[in-house]
């Protein structure tokens, strides 16, 4: 992936923007990115949350679509850049396999009857 960054080494906002947008795009939701610290056994420890909703505009109703976390003590990322596509890439898995979930669960549902 290419990047926006001048000569320092930090994570380049617009690179994250970018992803984030792209994932919207493709798999029509709103994401949202949350990021909490503890203090554990093992020291200061961060972890993220990404949800992805879609939005009624009608009845103004929030349907959850799925969440994903990741803890950087435990997945190791170097970056924050890094964590936040790991965060992105178990998103994305979470929505497909509750989407293969519903597509299931309809095949065994009664058809409806004709009018």
């Amino acid at each position: 992936m290419g990047s926006n960054r001048d000569t320092s080494n930090g994570p380049a906002w617009r690179d994250i923007a970018t992803a984030i947008h792209a994932f919207q795009v493709e798999d029509k939701c709103v994401v949202g990115i949350y990021m909490s610290c503890a203090l554990s056994a093992r020291g200061l420890e961060l972890h993220l949350l990404a949800t992805a909703a879609q939005y009624n505009r009608e009845t103004l109703e929030v349907q959850h679509l799925a969440s994903a976390s990741v803890k950087c003590a435990d997945t190791g990322p170097r970056t924050l850049e890094g964590a936040v596509f790991q965060l992105l890439y178990a998103l994305d898995f979470k929505l497909a396999t509750n989407a293969a979930t519903r597509v299931l669960d309809n095949q065994g549902e009664a058809p409806a009857a004709p009018r």
